[in-house]
């Protein structure tokens, strides 16, 4: 007996020791780590600092004022008030869902600074898990499943090269090339301002450029991965955990996240193919019930979003045929020589698609032809085929179709092709590694640094520009301005505003206004021009204007923008109407 006793606790020691050593592994700390790292990142988005200013990193100086718009929209009007708070009487179609969760900690009485940042926290930490899980299933491997993870978020094209060429032909220190880039706030992506024959990069590292200041696509991928996963695991069993948690995540997705909708649901077309076309038709049962509930759940949701009159209209601004992502002239689109027609089928395209993309999309090719054409060789599993068809499909789609007004945005659906890339690619590497270790270390972190490196690099001045340093979207003075409003002003009555996207009524203090931020409008395919044309009218010529009168406005702000930009008769409104709060910049005027 006391020999058994001694057997069966030397059995659970080293039960116990091989837990902590599988917790406590180099793979465990490096997620761990990643985690961190992103969580740091994360914060630099929203800082208050000691003074009560808003401060922000410069890449998210035009998204965060926008979701903190949405955000007081829910905690401070009625909940069930839809309408758009950039633009009176149109109801608000972006997705909004992870911006009302927000609200709805601000409306419970936690902090703007809590309320901002938790949601994203959360959701940050889940996607890497479950990236990292997902990738360890159709990978087969921990280490290469965590590189295949720091690859599909630090990923990224040629871009971060360019801070090296002064440094390689030895005129500057890499010391004063980081500090210029802190300096500047450079990123390794840009949207604009490129000359032919240099190129605009619009696709950059996934980490930096949307999983930071886009908050919609936090919960977007999150229920794109849970959704992956459970129609990976459907595969292998029928639970009903399985279904509800398909079927869920897929529901979540158009008030989620557009783009995240479109990838799921494409890739659910590719499951339910697969499963018929191998006459599996016990998994397609599951799967045509997954995709029968959550068609009928997303219906209604995706035609408020888009509108009945743009889903069938052959004009909607959401969906054009084109051939080329970013060929049609537009912001931070391919550049061609003087008098050349934009042409997918040229050389200045294919320069634009490698400096976009680097090393990426010719390792992914040749990784699918190295696979097809030696799949025998493979483990059998039919999902890393279907990885790389579905990679291919977004790839195709992103350069056929054109989902918003903005071809930039189609950058999102290319987080998914590199999402999928990540599979195929990393599982060849595998392959290469097994049948030659010290090849395969060597092919495995040649790639690695090639493609991450622009995303590295990107890294560096959004990690260490000081708090102080970052720019400041709202002062503590537009705080007070939205405090006020928030206690003073009724909810029903109308405050005329110019058009900033640092515009304290509709951002602090969830007030609609008449027209938002023309990049903002512009970008979601609202006609904004006659309106905000009478705005500036109103404000250069307020005795000559009948706006008070059409929009039945009860109250003017003055600030810089409609002084400066406006040329607001600043007497005129002294003379005329009453003064009801002023703090900085900011007069507010009762009609």
């Amino acid at each position: 007996m006391l020999y058994d006793k001694l057997k069966s606790k030397t059995f659970t020691m080293q039960k116990s020791k091989e837990y902590f050593f599988k917790f406590f592994s180099p793979i465990s700390v490096g997620i761990v780590l990643f985690c961190l790292l992103h969580l740091f990142l994360l914060s630099k988005t929203f800082v208050v600092d000691n003074r009560g200013d808003i401060r922000t990193l410069v890449a998210g100086y035009g998204d965060i004022p926008y979701h903190m718009t949405e955000i007081s929209k829910f905690a401070f009007s009625p909940i069930d008030n839809l309408n758009d708070p950039i633009f009176l009487g149109v109801k608000l179609r972006y997705p909004f869902l992870i911006n009302f969760v927000s609200g709805m900690f601000l409306r419970l009485g936690a902090s703007l600074h809590f309320s901002v940042l938790f949601p994203t926290f959360a959701l940050a930490v889940f996607n890497i898990f479950l990236a990292y899980l997902i990738y360890k299933k159709l990978i087969g491997s921990r280490g290469f499943a965590y590189l295949a993870l720091l690859f599909f978020f630090l990923g990224g094209g040629l871009g971060g090269f360019a801070f090296l060429s002064n440094v390689m032909h030895g005129q500057v220190p890499v010391r004063e090339v980081v500090q210029k880039m802190i300096q500047n706030s450079d990123s390794t992506v840009t949207r604009g301002g490129a000359v032919y024959p240099d190129q605009n990069i619009d696709f950059g590292a996934p980490l930096t450029l949307v999983f930071m200041h886009q908050r919609t696509f936090f919960l977007g991928l999150f229920g794109f991965l849970l959704f992956f996963w459970c129609m990976l695991r459907l595969r292998d069993e029928s639970k009903i955990g399985l279904y509800l948690g398909a079927i869920l995540s897929f529901s979540i997705l158009p008030f989620a996240h557009t783009h995240s909708f479109i990838a799921a649901s494409f890739l659910y077309a590719v499951f339910f193919l697969a499963a018929l076309f191998k006459k599996k038709w016990d998994l397609l049962k599951r799967y045509f019930l997954v995709g029968i509930i959550g068609f009928l759940v997303t219906l209604p949701q995706v035609i408020y979003i888009m509108g009945s009159e743009h889903l069938f209209s052959s004009t909607s601004s959401f969906l054009k045929i084109r051939l080329g992502w970013m060929v049609q002239p537009t912001i931070g689109s391919v550049l061609f020589p003087e008098l050349a027609k934009p042409s997918l089928w040229s050389i200045p395209y294919l320069n634009f698609l490698w400096l976009n993309f680097g090393v990426i999309l010719p390792i992914f090719l040749l990784a699918c032809f190295y696979y097809f054409f030696r799949r025998k060789s493979f483990e059998q599993n039919s999902f890393v085929g279907i990885s790389a068809i579905f990679a291919g499909i977004i790839f195709l789609l992103v350069e056929t179709v054109q989902f918003q007004p903005w071809d930039y945005d189609n950058n999102k659906l290319l987080v998914y092709f590199q999402f999928f890339a990540a599979i195929i690619i990393f599982v060849c590497l595998k392959k290469v590694y097994e049948n030659n270790k010290i090849f395969g270390i060597i092919l495995a972190i040649c790639f690695l640094v090639l493609s991450t490196f622009s995303g590295v690099i990107d890294i560096i001045p959004r990690a260490f520009t000081p708090d102080s340093d970052l720019p400041v979207i709202f002062s503590k003075e537009a705080i007070d301005v939205g405090a006020y409003i928030r206690k003073s002003v009724p909810e029903g009555d109308l405050i005329v505003t110019g058009t900033s996207h640092l515009n304290p009524i509709n951002t602090l203090a969830g007030r609609g206004v008449l027209v938002g931020y023309p990049g903002w409008l512009w970008s979601h395919g609202i006609n904004y021009g006659s309106r905000e044309q009478e705005i500036k009218d109103f404000y250069a010529n307020p005795g000559a204007s009948d706006l008070v009168h059409k929009y039945n406005a009860k109250y003017v702000l003055l600030d810089y923008q409609s002084v400066l930009d406006y040329k607001a008769n600043q007497a005129y409104f002294e003379a005329h109407f009453q003064k009801v709060f002023e703090e900085g910049q900011y007069t507010l005027f009762k009609l």
